[in-house]
Order: structure tokens, then sequence, then C-alpha cells
């Protein structure tokens, strides 16, 4: 459970060996898996946002692209004056790690 303004977690994720160029084509279907929302495509990131919850309010996920075949997933709470995420960002990043495992095999 993080504690903070917004509460947040985050990590780094490695990719399977990629089928495309751009990650961003990756991440677009992955985000489809897990049911979320894409809302912000850029060069470098790409944001997503989950539906709310009775423990929160939806999360704003972004994935910012790294160089070595990585990405770093970072969850946050929608609502920036929420301090208590009832561990609803980590279990968002581990949704992710678990559909890129799943990809791996």
């Amino acid at each position: 459970m993080a504690i903070g303004f917004p509460a947040s977690y985050s990590e780094r994720i490695s990719l399977p060996p990629r089928k495309c160029d751009d990650v961003r084509e990756w991440l677009l279907p992955l985000i489809d898996t897990l049911g979320w929302s894409v809302v912000d495509v850029s060069h470098n990131s790409v944001t997503a946002t989950t539906k709310p919850s009775a423990a929160s309010w939806g999360e704003r996920v972004i994935f910012e692209v790294a160089s070595d075949n990585a990405i770093e997933a970072i969850s946050r709470c929608a609502f920036p004056l929420q301090l208590v995420d009832w561990g609803k960002n980590k279990a968002n990043i581990e949704r992710v790690r678990s559909v890129v495992s799943s990809l791996n095999r």
C-alpha cells in the first residue's frame, strides 16, 4: 500500500524480444488486453487510465519507453489528493508484468 500525493507505484519491466520496432505499437494491444483506455501516445510514452472501483477513483498508468528493451511502468491515483491507494497501483503494475511474462513464453 503506497502513501503519498498522489499515491503511486513504479517498476522497470523488461520486454520480450520485439516483433516490431516501435514499442508503442506493442503496448497498445497490451493495454487493450488489460481493459484500460489509452488517453495519450507520445514519442516515448503511452498513458492509459483504469476504471474507477470501490477502492479508487481510477489510476493513470504511464509507460515510458527505455532504450534497453524495457519500459518504466508508473501507476498513479487519478485523484491527485488521494493519500492511500490500498494496493491498487502495485496491483496494476503486477498485472502488466504478468501479461508481459505470458508473452515471453
